[in-house]
């Protein structure tokens, strides 16, 4: 246990240092809501994994763990596409 929190905790300043470059003079909320998304996640992880590892046992974990993070996958896809679109100005034809 003290190998992963050791090695998690060592990934956490390379993006807390971009989010607070794009962040700019609101860095500080971002990097506050940034934390508050990680423990959504832990309890996320927990309320699925849970019922998840209660009623099938801990064989089923890999498989859920993979379907939670396509999901959370597709989501920052999607939020992504949606920011690109409204940076480029719409095409128009003809015109």
């Amino acid at each position: 246990m003290g190998v992963t929190t050791v090695t998690l905790s060592g990934k956490r300043p390379l993006p807390q240092t971009r989010l607070l470059a794009l962040a700019g003079p609101a860095g500080p909320q971002a990097l506050a809501l940034n934390s508050s998304a990680v423990y959504v996640g832990v309890a996320g992880g927990g309320a699925v994994g849970g019922p998840v590892l209660e009623s099938r046992g801990s064989g089923l974990l890999p498989l859920a763990a993979a379907v939670v993070e396509l999901v959370a996958l597709a989501l920052f896809w999607a939020a992504a596409n949606k920011a690109r679109s409204k940076e480029s100005p719409p095409l128009h034809a003809g015109g």
